[in-house]
């Protein structure tokens, strides 16, 4: 008799990219300050733009760019940095058409408003649009909608605890006076109850080809934040069809912290990796059973890559970056990580990104202090720093053509076993009738 062994995991290590900065790693800072990065993008001419801040008593967001050898863009505001005004807290970024980035965060005034940025391609400030409910705002994601318009989530204060925060503004950074609110608003997706204080969390919009979008985040339904999602219209209204009333959740696991990525697939149903797990949801917003909520490592935050053969790899952003691979159903394929980032000093790792050649980038907090160097928090020795692995093969984004003619072969792979399949049900089924003939035979 055999005996059926256990799927085997492939796990691999992957170093430092040598041809970035020093071994892979470069900091950056201000002198005497607290220097900290939040977020991290890329250009499509492979320019890395960091968004982050510098304190020493008020503190100040900025821009720094890189080029893709990891050392400063001269071209771009002065030796590579730009302030952006009226903002301390670049949370989040993203690029414009015309190369123009956006960064969404918070803009202190007397207290934490809500914030969004545009600086130009060649570093010069633009305009912030500082949001103002009457509470403490701050957005986490931005993206740029179907029809060229920037939209955020976030979270604030609403009436019965937190919300999710929303804004859409024009190019101009002028509020869309035709976007619920007049261009921001909050949405109390779980009120509050005499057993839950309604403290929820936007984290992820995703949008959509007919200029609405979708929006995840963390909300406290029975003790413990679980994923809650939302889906609004062009003009900031729900999409009743969605879930309940426009609101899906909040459903799945407990404790799962801020939610890092969501990836929606062609069906509508959608992926989403948070700080402790790897989630699949239905096109309405439903945990998706077919799929096993699966464990990731805790890091900075997340990013989940679609493969072509219908795979999915989720990376964590942490040190060391970790990437793992599942099929379809959930099974866990293999594993691999990075090198440490910069052994012997203290690295916290706040975002990252993934190259179209499977190398990662991630950013954060590097200090010269070795790991548990006492409050190394607030050192003003702390500085930004980028570090780069090299490839991770699976990451590795095909050109079209060979996306095409991968996805031809699993095409014909799946016509040859279901031809197969055939065959051998035909087979069973002649068996079938060869044995009742017999049997009527004998009867």
């Amino acid at each position: 008799m055999l005996e059926m062994l256990e799927p085997r995991v492939h796990f691999a290590n992957v170093g430092l990219d040598p041809s970035f900065g020093t071994g892979g790693l470069t900091t950056f800072g201000v002198a005497n300050q607290l220097d900290v990065a939040l977020s991290i993008t890329l250009q499509s001419d492979n320019k890395i733009v960091v968004g982050g801040y510098n304190q020493n008593g008020p503190r100040q967001a900025l821009l720094t760019r890189l080029l893709s050898n990891g050392a400063f863009d001269a071209s771009f505001g002065t030796g590579g940095s730009s302030q952006i005004t009226g903002m301390s807290d670049p949370w989040s970024l993203a690029i414009g058409a015309g190369g123009n980035i956006i960064s969404a965060g918070a803009a202190p005034n007397g207290k934490a408003n809500g914030g969004i940025s545009s600086t130009s391609a060649a570093g010069v400030h633009q305009w912030t649009q500082s949001i103002n409910l009457g509470a403490s705002e701050t957005f986490y994601d931005v993206k740029f909608d179907s029809g060229g318009s920037i939209i955020a989530v976030g979270a604030g204060n609403g009436i019965n605890g937190t919300a999710f925060l929303f804004a859409k503004v024009g190019a101009n950074g002028a509020l869309d006076a035709n976007y619920s609110g007049g261009g921001a608003f909050l949405d109390d997706l779980v009120p509050a109850t005499n057993s839950v204080d309604g403290e929820e969390n936007g984290n992820r919009i995703v949008p959509d080809a007919n200029g609405g979008y979708l929006a995840v985040g963390a909300a406290i339904a029975t003790g413990a934040f679980q994923v809650v999602s939302t889906r609004h219209y062009g003009d900031g209204e729900r999409d009743g069809s969605y879930g309940d009333n426009g609101v899906a959740g909040p459903s799945g696991p407990a404790n799962v912290g801020p939610i890092g990525d969501v990836k929606v697939l062609p069906n509508g149903s959608f992926f989403v990796a948070t700080a402790s797990y790897l989630e699949k949801f239905t096109a309405n917003g439903s945990l998706d059973l077919s799929f096993p909520v699966q464990d990731l490592p805790g890091g900075g935050s997340q990013e989940i890559r679609l493969l072509p053969d219908g795979n999915i790899a989720v990376v964590t952003f942490g040190d060391p970056v970790r990437v793992l691979l599942f099929d379809p159903v959930g099974n866990l394929l293999a594993q691999s990580q990075s090198a440490a980032l910069s052994p012997g000093h203290s690295v916290v790792v706040n975002d990252g990104i993934i190259q179209d050649d499977g190398k990662v980038l991630v950013t954060g907090r590097w200090s010269p202090n070795s790991p548990g160097f006492p409050d190394p928090d607030w050192s003003l020795t702390n500085q930004e720093y980028v570090a780069r692995t090299q490839a991770f093969s699976v990451l590795a984004v095909p050109e079209p053509a060979s996306v095409f003619v991968g996805a031809m072969v699993a095409v014909n792979l799946l016509a040859r076993r279901l031809k197969r399949h055939a065959h051998h049900q035909r087979g069973r089924n002649d068996l079938r009738r060869s044995r009742s003939s017999a049997r009527g035979m004998v009867d």
